[in-house]
């Protein structure tokens, strides 16, 4: 039984008695049906329906490739894997429903800083994904629809300033592709198309490349 929920009702209680006082009892009920009603909301609210989510080591948790399944205890396993460095800190974490890669995954740096994250959807990769340098630096930005590149792409220096703009669509290049020097100097800028390239990589000139396929 829930205190907070008891000491809230026996409050309520005294409140009717006061108003029993200086109004009619059938006004008095009304407002203890009200009362109750708020705590019983408010106590479910509280308690929540929220499942503890299972946390194991990585190494506890065993893959048969036969059936593409997580097992944890011989059950396809529902829950999130951690890994840890020596000195304690957190290293790894995936979230698994039924087996299949399901949700968040992230690893960090010794340091603890973060070094990359993603999110998986039925066991594929899906949505933004992005890696950082051990400085803390963004490395790389990308965009992904169920496995498969989809949108920009960015990659950049150690320092923090752009190296690589790629775009793609379903899994091949497709639209303005650029790089620039670290000193923030472009030196590709070319659009992909059909699969082929017009522009040239490594200058700044515009014109098409007769015969040129575009290549990952």
């Amino acid at each position: 039984m829930n205190y907070t929920f008891l000491n809230i009702i026996s409050y309520s209680q005294v409140i009717i008695k006061e108003l029993q006082k200086q109004f009619n009892s059938k006004f008095a009920i009304v407002v203890l049906a009200f009362c109750l009603f708020s705590c019983k909301h408010n106590g479910e609210n509280l308690l929540g329906s929220n499942v503890a989510i299972l946390k194991v080591n990585k190494e506890d948790l065993q893959l048969l490739p036969e059936k593409g399944l997580v097992f944890y205890k011989s059950k396809p396993f529902t829950g999130v894997s951690q890994q840890f460095y020596e000195n304690g800190k957190l290293s790894e974490i995936g979230t698994f429903k039924d087996g299949i890669e399901d949700g968040p995954y992230k690893k960090w740096f010794p340091n603890g800083l973060l070094g990359f994250e993603s999110n998986y959807v039925k066991g594929t990769i899906d949505g933004v994904s992005k890696s950082w340098w051990n400085n803390g630096k963004l490395r790389t930005k990308s965009n992904f629809k169920m496995g498969v590149g989809d949108g920009v792409q960015m990659q950049y220096y150690i320092s923090g300033s752009k190296f690589k703009m790629i775009t793609i669509k379903d899994g091949q290049q497709n639209g303005m592709q650029k790089a620039w020097r670290e000193n923030g100097k472009i030196y590709s800028n070319y659009e992909a198309k059909n699969g082929r390239i017009f522009g040239l990589k490594r200058v700044n000139l515009c014109y098409e490349l007769e015969n040129e396929k575009v290549k990952e």
